[in-house]
């Protein structure tokens, strides 16, 4: 049976806040809409900065319970524009979601405490990235006073 690995790709950094919308109960669930104000990426083979668009549209299940729905706009350090989407889980107990919610406490929820994991594609028109036209990631997250960090791997 095969088995595959991941490789670290890059640490990502997203600051969220400004424009947030509440749609109500949809027929899927609570939809809202979370606006991408900046961050930063950072790997052995990808650097770069998040640019201010780009959002969240997390769908609420039930309490503690989230489906993420992102778009973010990366451009790298040699300034090629990078799309990255990601669709994904993030699952905690209501004790967990307070902290995590809490810009006093955000930092301390550790990643064994929820499950906030993401499946990440990209989009990019530069030559010299075309190999992220071809992969799959994978993100694993945690909340941050700013907004969320994800350790994301690409999938060999």
């Amino acid at each position: 049976m095969f088995t595959p690995a991941l490789e670290y790709l890059f640490t990502l950094r997203i600051a969220a806040g400004g424009d947030r919308h509440d749609f109500g109960r949809t027929p899927v669930g609570l939809r809202a809409f979370a606006a991408i104000t900046g961050g930063t990426f950072e790997g052995p083979r990808l650097r770069g900065t998040v640019a201010p668009s780009g959002g969240d549209w997390p769908i609420v299940t039930a309490p503690g319970k989230y489906l993420l729905d992102v778009r973010a706009h990366l451009v790298t350090d040699a300034g090629a524009a990078i799309l990255m989407t990601y669709t994904g889980r993030w699952n905690m107990t209501p004790e967990v979601a307070a902290r995590a919610f809490n810009p006093a406490t955000a930092s301390g929820v550790k990643p064994e405490e929820h499950y906030f994991r993401t499946s990440i594609a990209f989009q990019t028109g530069a030559a010299e990235l075309a190999w992220l036209n071809d992969i799959i990631a994978v993100g694993v997250g945690h909340k941050t006073p700013e907004g969320v960090t994800y350790t994301v791997f690409q999938v060999a």
